[in-house]
């Protein structure tokens, strides 16, 4: 995943301790449910907030 945003110069996710059970199991929720909506959800939600400082 930061491979593919430092590749396209994106800020890379640091996915912080507190948050990784639920980055875990958004992960293992989209691949057994088979919808990788379930993850690019939970991703887009969090990476957002933690760059919200370059959108302003």
């Amino acid at each position: 995943m930061n491979y593919i945003l430092f590749k396209n110069k994106y800020p890379m996710f640091d996915i912080e301790y507190k948050i990784r059970q639920s980055y875990y199991n958004a992960l293992e929720n989209a691949n057994l449910k088979e919808d990788d909506m379930i993850f690019i959800g939970w991703f887009c939600k969090r990476y957002i907030k933690a760059n919200e400082h370059y959108l302003k």
